[in-house]
């Protein structure tokens, strides 16, 4: 895709929008299962996800580059059958996933991983690391081009040094 947005000077400079993949797929599931939209997690397959981003990007252009940054998930064997079920069908969610993003032409970047712990009786998941990786891409980026164009999809403040 050749996509500019235009700076402050009016500028041409490439977009590029940067999804921390992680929070944005849950954030997504509770607000459109909360307005009926959809009724299980399954149903996101059916978003036009580029669309959602296109308007992120200054006059609705379409934009260069859409990074979704998401977690290595692991198949947890040793903290229980119920968590062993639950991990794999997370494992069988995020191909289904990632596949869905590939067919709109966005990219999945691994990065992180999920990580599990026993708090009680529950086993909490966690996501480790994607938030580091998206900062270090963008520094890198601009690193490499002054004149790039940043979007990023996050509601986690670690993004907001880079």
């Amino acid at each position: 895709m050749s996509t500019m947005s235009e700076n402050n000077s009016g500028t041409k400079m490439p977009a590029n929008i940067y999804i921390d993949g992680e929070n944005l797929f849950y954030q997504l599931v509770d607000v459109l299962v909360k307005e009926k939209l959809i009724s299980e997690r399954a149903e996101l397959l059916k978003i036009d996800m580029i669309s959602l981003f296109i308007d992120a990007v200054k006059d609705n252009i379409k934009p260069i580059n859409v990074r979704y940054y998401g977690t290595k998930l692991h198949i947890i064997e040793d903290m229980g059958e119920e968590t062993h079920e639950a991990t794999l069908k997370m494992v069988e969610q995020k191909r289904a996933w990632g596949s869905w993003l590939a067919k709109q032409k966005i990219e999945f970047i691994t990065a992180g991983n999920l990580k599990a712990r026993k708090r009680g009786e529950n086993v909490i998941f966690q996501e480790k690391g994607v938030d580091v990786t998206i900062a270090v891409d963008m520094v890198q980026a601009a690193y490499e081009n002054k004149n790039l164009h940043f979007v990023i999809v996050s509601s986690d403040s670690d993004v907001i040094p880079a």
